[in-house]
C-alpha cells in the first residue's frame, strides 16, 4: 500500500512539475477558400505550445522565415532562438518546425527551425500544417516583418505587389494575415502592413 501511495504521489508531483512546461493557445489561424460558385470556409489552426526552455547542448537554433535553408533570415541573416529560454512551437511543415519567440530589442519573431536542430527534443504535432496559398494584390506603402507587432521592420516599399496569403494568425487576441513572398531574392514568410 505504501508503494502504491508513493507511486501516486510521484506521478502527481511529475504532472505538477511538467504541466507548466506546455501552455496551449498562443496562435490559431482561419482562412476562407472559394471554389467556383460555392464558397467554403476552412479553419487552419496552429495551436502553439509554450516551452520554458530545453536543457542540453546545441540549444541555439538558426531561424528562417520560411521552411528552407535558403529562406530569408531576420537579424541581418543571423536570427536564432535560444531554446533554453521560453519559446512557442506550432507544428511541422515537412522537416521544419514553426516557432515564435520574443527578441531582445522588443517584439516577436515567427519562423522555422530544422528537425535536425531540434533533434526530437520538442514534442509538437506531427500533423502537417496546411496553408491556403491564395494570390493577393496589395497596393500602397507596405512594411514587411517576421514580427507580427512590427517592432522590427524587415523592408518597406510603395506600389502594387502580388503576394501569397497563407492564413490568419491570432496572437494574444490580435489577428494578423500571414503571407509568403520574395525579399532580396529569397522566400519570405511573415507579416505585411499596408498604408
Amino acid at each position: 500500500m505504501k508503494r502504491v501511495l508513493s507511486l501516486i504521489l510521484t506521478a502527481s508531483l511529475l504532472l505538477t512539475l511538467c504541466a507548466p512546461a506546455l501552455a496551449d493557445g498562443f496562435v490559431s489561424g482561419t482562412g476562407t477558400q472559394s471554389s467556383g460558385v460555392t464558397t467554403t470556409t476552412s479553419t487552419v489552426v496552429f495551436p502553439f505550445r509554450m516551452y520554458y526552455g530545453i536543457v542540453g547542448a546545441d540549444t541555439l537554433w538558426k531561424v528562417y522565415s520560411a521552411p528552407s535553408a535558403y529562406a530569408w533570415r531576420g537579424a541581418n541573416g543571423n536570427a536564432k532562438v535560444d531554446a533554453t529560454s521560453p519559446f512557442y512551437v506550432a507544428g511541422w511543415d515537412g522537416d521544419w518546425l514553426l516557432v515564435a519567440y520574443t527578441v531582445t530589442k522588443g517584439g516577436w519573431r515567427v519562423g522555422y527551425v530544422t528537425r535536425k536542430q531540434v533533434a526530437y527534443r520538442v514534442s509538437a504535432s506531427e500533423i502537417g500544417m496546411h496553408f491556403l496559398y491564395e494570390q493577393r494584390e496589395l497596393s500602397g506603402t507596405i512594411q514587411v516583418s517576421d514580427d507580427p507587432t512590427f517592432n522590427n521592420i524587415a523592408a518597406s516599399a510603395s506600389g502594387t505587389f502580388t503576394v501569397t496569403y497563407l492564413c490568419d494568425l491570432t496572437i494574444n487576441g490580435v489577428t494578423y494575415p500571414y503571407y509568403q513572398t520574395e525579399m532580396d531574392g529569397q522566400t519570405f514568410r511573415g507579416f505585411i502592413r499596408v498604408y
